[in-house]
């Protein structure tokens, strides 16, 4: 039961409002045309609750009506009462009512009643465009508390310092921006100002209002924006954050040109949430310095988020719940990089610089199950990145329990990518080289991916441009036949080659390179493609493959494959632990009878150091009758390759397939 000092406190509040609302009403009653505290006829107005909104006076209100430029100015004359009755406030209210033959609401509402029944609008909370709204917006917010803010005719909104929400507040903007992004600025949008004050960390808006435990009913959300994080004049700074805002929700919005990140969800806040059941729908990050998304907050569900040209990866997750229906594209590093456990991820990534999707270090029941990863590996930033790096999916660690089944995988995009590598492997499951005592290897399960192979030329990399070229023919031989390109010549050179029948009947390896050149070939059965660039110049020279993936579906590292192979026993009963194999052509020179000669062999996939014990070496060339071939370890990963011609006939110049094989009895 209150106190007597309490009910004293409570009744002066009350006469306080009361006193406050006949004062508003009188000045919203006499107020002029282009009057009110923002010049545009609208006067604020506090109900019994203490909720304020802004009205336009009727003197605005018939000049809008006469569509006249003189403000008629209606007020009370000096000897009105200016404590107005009920009685007289509600004839007041008739007459205005008939006056304007339309009808004027002036009634005392919850909190509730406005957020189901009301949307204040951004220009009636004071909200301007073309200049800096962040101290309006902030009032704007903070004067609401809880309900709708209708944004859909405001207009370009400059903010140049974080704003925040800490209330259920729901931001409604112009919406149509998933549908169609290409459509950039069009009705409101958030723009962050040139060489904005942002904190290290910070962003234009974040929301940080931690819902009801299981009570979504109010919650804060964002519906129907763009943000233009202007990183061309800024240095830092997030588009959207969702700090531990729990049941907090944003759809049908787009982050553009962030410093940073166009949408981070992070844990923690001001009011301390660690789970988040955040609900993302239908959103889109382009052209970020960093990630697109960065998803950091357990409980989160995304639908349908689409991450394209972004600086590094277009998804960078350590925390979620499902990521559904994703799309990765032209991303500087990864399509979707995962650093975190537990979580099912399932989309489509394409023409990024590294692998589709990079499963990064000892992860615990990642779920990649119907992913689609299509020519990754481009690095056009010529990072340099290795074989494994350049998948569709990689796993690198020793990940438990993790799954990636179903998986779709391969170039199978037409065209040429200015000379650059395609995507190498569909699956890379764990790490080469050995592990120490008692560590646990890669256990992923997966079946083989599918990788479109329909016999027609899907890709075609420059290998070396050349120099002195007005015009070149391409030309395209090997198993299968029909297929034609044209050369792109830039200041004498061959940049790129462009496919103009990708032809059928092509199921072949990429071409071995030329002699007295090192590194991994590809494992893919079949006769090689080979590329021909002839014209006025010299030096240039392409690789074409068909639509799957250049070394093959999958490399595995895990001990599942050793498992396979352990079964395979010696002579002493010493079981094989790891197997390598790998095929293919190289040209080689006369070798004369009595004489010999060397070449080197070079592959991470062999998993030799350079003091490796228990292992065998084992090199065949096909067409060496007479010949003895051996095969010793000079490097790490690195074998010389050894023919003696012991026959009395020389063994002719030619390109020879070659198998080079590597059998380790340690783990």
């Amino acid at each position: 039961m209150a106190s007597q000092a309490e009910l004293l406190e409570r009744v002066s509040a009350l006469l306080g409002r009361r006193d406050l609302t006949q004062v508003e009403f009188s000045n919203w009653l006499g107020g002029s045309a282009d009057g009110g505290p923002n010049g545009d006829g609208y006067y604020p107005l506090t109900d019994s609750t203490g909720f304020t909104r802004f009205v336009q006076s009727p003197a605005a209100q018939v000049t809008a009506l006469a569509q006249v430029n003189d403000a008629l100015e209606l007020r009370p004359r000096v000897d009105a009462p200016q404590n107005f009755t009920p009685a007289q406030q509600k004839q007041v209210l008739a007459n205005i009512q008939a006056a304007n033959a339309r009808p004027v609401v002036f009634d005392i509402q919850t909190d509730m009643d406005i957020l189901l029944n009301e949307r204040a609008t951004a220009k009636k909370l004071g909200i301007r465009t073309g200049s800096d709204q962040t101290d309006n917006l902030r009032a704007a917010i903070a004067k609401l508390h809880t309900g709708v803010i209708d944004f859909s005719e405001a207009g370009p909104i400059i903010l140049s310092k974080e704003v925040r929400i800490e209330t259920p507040i729901h931001m409604i903007g112009p919406g149509g921006y998933f549908e169609n992004y290409g459509a950039f600025k069009r009705g409101t949008y958030f723009q962050l100002a040139n060489n904005s004050t942002l904190d290290i960390g910070g962003c234009m808006i974040r929301v940080l209002y931690k819902g009801e435990q299981r009570d979504s009913r109010l919650a804060a959300r964002i519906s129907g924006f763009m943000f233009d994080g202007n990183k061309a004049n800024n240095v830092r700074g997030d588009c959207l954050i969702f700090h531990g805002a729990r049941y907090a929700q944003a759809d049908d919005c787009l982050f553009i040109n962030a410093a940073s990140a166009g949408f981070r969800a992070l844990t923690g806040g001001s009011q301390g949430a660690t789970q988040s059941n955040t609900r993302l729908r239908n959103l889109v990050a382009l052209y970020c310095r960093t990630n697109g998304f960065v998803l950091a907050c357990p409980d989160t569900t995304a639908f349908g988020l689409i991450a394209g040209a972004n600086e590094a990866s277009g998804f960078n997750i350590s925390a979620v719940a499902q990521l559904i229906g994703y799309l990765a594209w032209n991303n500087g590093g990864d399509g979707v990089y995962i650093a975190g456990d537990w979580m099912r991820v399932v989309g489509a990534t394409y023409d990024n610089n590294r692998c589709g999707v990079y499963v990064n270090g000892d992860r615990v029941g990642v779920n990649l199950d119907g992913t689609h990863a299509w020519r990754n590996g481009l690095d056009l930033n010529l990072i340099g990145y290795t074989t494994d790096q350049k998948a569709g999916v990689a796993f690198i660690g020793r990940p438990q329990g993790c799954s990636a089944r179903n998986l779709i995988t391969g170039n199978n995009t037409d065209g040429a990518d200015a000379g650059h590598s395609p995507q190498t492997y569909g699956l890379v499951v764990g790490m080469d080289g050995e592990l120490p005592a008692g560590a646990i290897e890669a256990q992923v399960d997966y079946d083989m991916p599918s990788s479109v192979r329909d016999g027609r030329i899907r890709y075609i990399r420059v290998t070396a441009t050349g120099s002195g070229y007005t015009w070149a023919n391409v030309a395209i031989t090997g198993a299968g036949s029909g297929a034609t390109a044209t050369a792109i010549i830039t200041d004498g050179k061959v940049t790129g080659i462009t496919i103009t029948n990708s032809g059928s009947g092509y199921a072949g390896r990429i071409a071995a390179p030329a002699s007295g050149t090192t590194g991994s070939l590809s494992e893919l059965p079949g006769t090689p493609i080979v590329v021909t660039i002839t014209g006025d110049g010299s030096g240039a020279a392409a690789h074409a493959s068909h639509g799957g993936n250049v070394y093959g579906p999958v490399k595995d590292y895990s001990k599942r494959s050793g498992f396979r192979v352990s079964k395979l026993m010696v002579g002493d009963g010493t079981p094989i632990k790891k197997a390598y194999s790998a095929g293919y052509v190289r040209d080689l020179v006369a070798l004369p009878a009595g004489g010999s000669d060397t070449f080197t062999y070079n592959s991470a996939a062999l998993g030799l150091g350079v003091n490796a014990t228990d292992f065998v070496l084992i090199v065949h060339i096909a067409g060496h009758a007479g010949a003895t071939v051996s095969a010793s370890l000079v490097g790490e990963n690195t074998i010389v390759i050894t023919r003696r011609n012991n026959s009395a006939s020389v063994l002719p110049a030619g390109s020879y397939a070659i198998r080079v094989a590597a059998l380790r009895f340690v783990e």
